[in-house]
């Protein structure tokens, strides 16, 4: 065989491995069924994590902005963890906005749910499960996440005036003050709902006064020297500023809150 047929055999062959490899990898915002739970996939990538200069309504905890690189992409829950989905593995429901003044409940996040809470949930997930792994998101996978390769103050532009959120999210504005179903209002571009309002969620991460020093591989930052959780995303009894892309809160790991819920990640096979 000529040098230049086995060139050509080899080239075909590296093409052909290249594509497969290309079409194994699921699409930004590829949705999967995983144990009854549908999720999202976020690819692998940089972001800049923080609040972008001049942002409006941003806080020192935000900074400094830094570039965050995932070599690899995750699933993450396309919904906040629902009431019916806490109940199926854990047999009970401890969530405020339940019963007959709460209509589809089954539908609304679970909410009153600590950090702990949100643990003792993911470990009896993975002993249902052994195969998977189930967790928290860190704080950089959900912001990396939230914003779906946006740099605006939300992940549906800078809206400067607050004049689109009502489209987004549920917050103190229109929100009835309480929870409302997961998947009503628009998602962003990797599929996710709700990630700005509704409920509070938990991440990982143990609260730092700011980015000095954070990770920037995308993992969970955690200092025992802070008992504090962070959680993200603002909830229904928030104004719009919080339900910003950047914005951190934190929390005690055993507060319970009627606003505060969370979404779950599960490691690729």
């Amino acid at each position: 065989m000529k040098p230049h047929s086995l060139i050509l055999i080899a080239l075909c062959i590296v093409l052909s491995l290249a594509t497969r490899v290309q079409a194994g990898t699921p699409e930004p915002g590829a949705q999967r069924t995983i144990e009854g739970i549908r999720f999202v996939w976020c690819p692998a990538g940089s972001f800049t994590m923080g609040r972008h200069a001049n942002e409006g309504g941003s806080m020192p905890r935000e900074d400094p902005a830094h570039s965050v690189t995932f070599e690899r992409g995750f699933w993450i829950s396309k919904y906040e963890v629902t009431q019916k989905e806490w109940k199926d593995v854990m047999g009970f429901n401890p969530s405020f906005h339940q019963g007959a003044s709460y209509p589809d409940a089954d539908n609304r996040p679970v909410d009153n749910v600590s950090w702990y809470d949100a643990q003792d949930f993911i470990d009896e997930l993975n002993t249902l499960y052994p195969k998977r792994h189930f967790r928290l998101p860190s704080e950089a996978e959900w912001e990396y996440a939230c914003r779906a390769g946006t740099t605006t103050r939300f992940y549906w532009g800078e809206d400067n005036k607050t004049k689109k959120i009502d489209k987004y999210a549920w917050y103190q504005m229109n929100s009835g003050a309480e929870t409302n179903p997961v998947g009503q209002k628009r998602d962003n571009a990797w599929k996710l709902f709700d990630v700005s309002g509704n409920v509070w969620e938990w991440v990982q991460d143990t609260l730092q006064d700011d980015y000095t020093g954070a990770p920037t591989d995308g993992s969970a930052w955690i200092d025992h020297a802070n008992s504090n959780r962070v959680v993200r995303g603002g909830s229904w009894y928030n104004n719009a500023m919080v339900c910003r892309a950047a914005f951190r809160g934190g929390q005690d790991p055993d507060g319970h809150f009627i606003d505060y819920g969370f979404r779950i990640v599960v490691k690729p096979k």
